[in-house]
């Protein structure tokens, strides 16, 4: 904090990820065992070979099937999406 109040051309900036990268402040980032991580390399790419599961891009889900529950939790086996911000 001292050394940007002697740096007024670098302030501090409070959300890195807000468009605006000007300045100093916190990264937000997602490290796994020293590497970069992703929804994609930590979730999706362990699953892939998966014959259940098919991957739709430019989808928006719009509505959950929940088709019962598992120890208490609810279980969800289907849904809706658009295809289209007008689908």
């Amino acid at each position: 904090m001292a050394a940007m109040k002697q740096l007024p051309e670098f302030p501090f900036n409070p959300d890195m990820g807000g468009g605006d990268v000007l300045g100093l402040g916190w990264v937000q980032s997602s490290i796994a065992n020293g590497f970069r991580s992703s929804s994609s390399t930590m979730y999706l790419r362990p699953i892939l070979a998966r014959k259940n599961l098919h991957v739709l891009i430019k989808a928006t889900v719009t509505k959950l099937f929940q088709t019962g529950s598992k120890n208490g939790k609810p279980l969800f086996r289907g849904v809706n999406y658009a295809s289209s911000a007008d689908g």
